[in-house]
């Protein structure tokens, strides 16, 4: 945990403005009922895109690491697509915040479905500085295996900060979706999808008590300059 501290000095008082580090939202782990096309593969000619929303609770900011999604997959890579979106909404692609292609991790998470392995794709070393909002995210992984890939349906089993207001989309030139309701696809509408950010929160500026405080400190810290001053001049 990372924590800023500022000291006032002869009172002893301290102001800590705590920051945590680790996932910040996950919207769960697989729930074993689905997985939409989510791949980047040129073997097969498929580029599918599922973004699913998140958000940054007023007061915080987001500095962002790491970006990651569950996928059932019979592939492997070792890199991946990732988009983060505001506005988004059915047919329209709203306002890209940041994107990239950057080396992703293949891991196996244990858990499988329909005949795949679900496999983590994350990408890391990101620095990205989110405000409070609604954001929507893809992670797509990218391969040249002859294979397919299928982020993993949640109902929020395991979630951090999870919002599972299947608010979900697919952008796929190759199914015809631009921006499309997964519900479209799934022929239902999924809690959420299988993804997640990884960084640091800032709780925000101190409490007006604790600006108080530090104002307090500096006063005695100049009043205690002036006092060594007058000494000096005796």
């Amino acid at each position: 945990m990372r924590k800023l501290i500022l000291a006032s000095l002869l009172t002893g008082g301290l102001l800590v403005l705590n920051a945590s580090a680790g996932t910040l939202a996950y919207q769960g782990n697989f729930d074993g009922i689905n997985g939409l096309t989510n791949e980047v593969n040129s073997t097969t000619g498929i580029t599918s895109y599922t973004y699913d929303n998140f958000i940054v609770p007023a007061g915080q900011t987001w500095d962002v690491t790491g970006l990651f999604s569950n996928n059932l997959a019979n592939v492997t890579w070792s890199s991946a697509f990732w988009d983060i979106r505001q506005g988004v909404s059915a047919g329209n692609g709203g306002t890209d915040i940041a994107s990239g292609t950057s080396a992703a991790t293949d891991v196996a998470t244990g858990r499988s479905g329909f005949g795949y392995n679900e496999y983590t794709a994350m990408v890391s070393g990101l620095n990205i500085e989110l405000t409070a909002g609604t954001y929507w995210l893809a992670v797509s992984p990218i391969s040249t295996d002859n294979g397919r890939s299928f982020i993993s349906t949640t109902s929020g089993a395991g979630g951090i900060n999870n919002d599972l207001s299947g608010n979900s989309y697919l952008e796929s030139a190759f199914f015809g979706a631009n921006y499309s309701p997964t519900i479209n696809f799934l022929g239902y509408d999924t809690p959420g999808f299988s993804m997640g950010v990884v960084g640091t929160v800032n709780s925000g500026t101190p409490e007006p008590a604790s600006l108080l405080l530090i104002a307090g400190g500096l006063g005695l810290i100049g009043i205690a300059r002036k006092r060594m001053g007058s000494k000096k001049s005796l």
